[in-house]
């Protein structure tokens, strides 16, 4: 499988390409600026692209298999705009070459409604610091429902909090139409996202679906 991925240089991103290439894949960074990909593969191919222009994102989706974004905004730039700005280029790129796999890393709490069930410390403190990313994030899972995007096959990925933990080999529980799972802890490493991520596409799971996952520890 040949996987483009957005966000190849954060801390997610930078994941999604070592363990992609580790399992065999060919990856195409789509960054930009290509010289912060300190990843060296003879399976990896490392671009200079525009995440808002789908003319820039349609040269380098043409010969690619699935798109993987884990993109992610300052929250302190409001208010944030971004996720759905580059959704929006990704699903037109994606379109004008007939490609249609997309798969999209989120948070929990997307959905307004969801937030009442949060601890207190994250209604109260967290979510004032994220409140304008998580509501970007959800118009964003509007817009993918919507008849504009009927012919993307999109997977939206509903991680807890993020830690810089190893990846584990640990089983995944994954709730599609949920923001949130009850009883298993909020914190995920970003490696084990990572590793979700890859297996979605591997597996073609989750068709036009948002998905909560956590560990099944």
């Amino acid at each position: 499988m040949k996987i483009a991925v957005l966000g190849a240089t954060g801390q997610t991103g930078m994941n999604v390409v070592s363990q992609a290439l580790d399992k065999g894949h060919s990856v195409k960074a789509i960054v930009r600026t290509p010289a912060k990909m300190t990843i060296t593969h003879a399976n990896l191919e490392v671009v200079e692209g525009n995440i808002f222009s789908a003319e820039s994102l349609q040269e380098h989706f043409k010969d690619v298999d699935a798109v993987i974004s884990t993109l992610g905004f300052s929250p302190f730039t409001r208010p944030v705009t971004g996720y759905l700005n580059a959704t929006k280029a990704m699903v037109t790129a994606l379109k004008s070459c007939e490609k249609k796999r997309l798969l999209l890393m989120h948070s929990w709490y997307t959905q307004p409604q969801s937030q009442s069930k949060a601890p207190f410390f994250i209604r109260w403190f967290l979510f004032t610091i994220i409140g304008s990313n998580l509501t970007n994030m959800y118009e964003t899972e509007q817009y993918l429902e919507s008849d504009e995007c009927q012919d993307i096959n999109y997977s939206v990925i509903l991680p807890g909090g993020l830690s810089n933990a190893a990846v584990t080999n640990t089983p995944f529980l994954a709730k599609e139409d949920e923001y949130d799972i009850k009883g298993n802890g909020s914190r995920i490493a970003r490696a084990d996202v990572a590793r979700y991520l890859i297996k979605t596409a591997e597996e073609d799971l989750h068709h036009r679906k948002v998905v909560s996952i956590a560990l099944d520890a």
